[in-house]
């Protein structure tokens, strides 16, 4: 997996997205890459704002395109959130599109920041909702994501924002203890 190889990946997503106005945001590893502290990852991770009934047809409508395929295996092994996720494959990265599942990830795609990557731009997840996403999935991992977007952007977050999905999540407990480390 090259840079060459993610480049490609997210041009393909990128221009189908724009060319069907799909909204999204990156989140996941590539988001906290580019908020917090750079780690390595092997895939890459999209919220789409489309229903669950638009789901199927988009993923034919996606499938078109000769060098993305269904990650046949993964959708196999994945049975009960087929209707809220899916995985692509292009060439030998994984892309993972998820759909939303409570009003914060709609919230994180009509908030999402324009940034440039490699030589285009695209939507990404604000710092405050990588944040959020990252303690709402609650792996040692995520944690550790979260905890270097605060350590980086503690001074510039919207704390009001955070405190209000914080309460409405019933996360708020998780955040208080993560900017306690700070």
């Amino acid at each position: 997996m090259s840079n060459q190889s993610f480049k490609i990946a997210f041009k393909k997503l990128i221009n189908f997205f724009q060319k069907n106005k799909i909204p999204y945001a990156l989140i996941g590893a590539w988001a906290n890459n580019i908020w917090g502290r750079p780690r390595g990852t092997a895939d890459i991770d999209f919220m789409i704002l489309i229903s669950d009934e638009n789901l199927k047809p988009f993923l034919q409508n996606i499938l078109r395109d000769k060098d993305i395929e269904l990650d046949k295996k993964w959708d196999l092994h994945n049975p009960m959130i087929r209707h809220i996720q899916s995985r692509l494959l292009v060439g030998d990265i994984p892309i993972d599109l998820m759909l939303p599942r409570d009003h914060h990830d709609k919230e994180t795609i009509a908030r999402a920041r324009k940034i440039k990557i490699f030589d285009f731009t695209l939507y990404v997840a604000s710092k405050e909702d990588s944040i959020i996403q990252k303690v709402k999935v609650g792996r040692p991992r995520d944690f550790e994501d979260a905890a270097s977007i605060i350590k980086k952007h503690k001074k510039n977050l919207d704390l009001k924002y955070l405190r209000e999905w914080g309460e409405t999540l019933r996360i708020s407990d998780k955040l208080n203890w993560l900017f306690n480390q700070f």
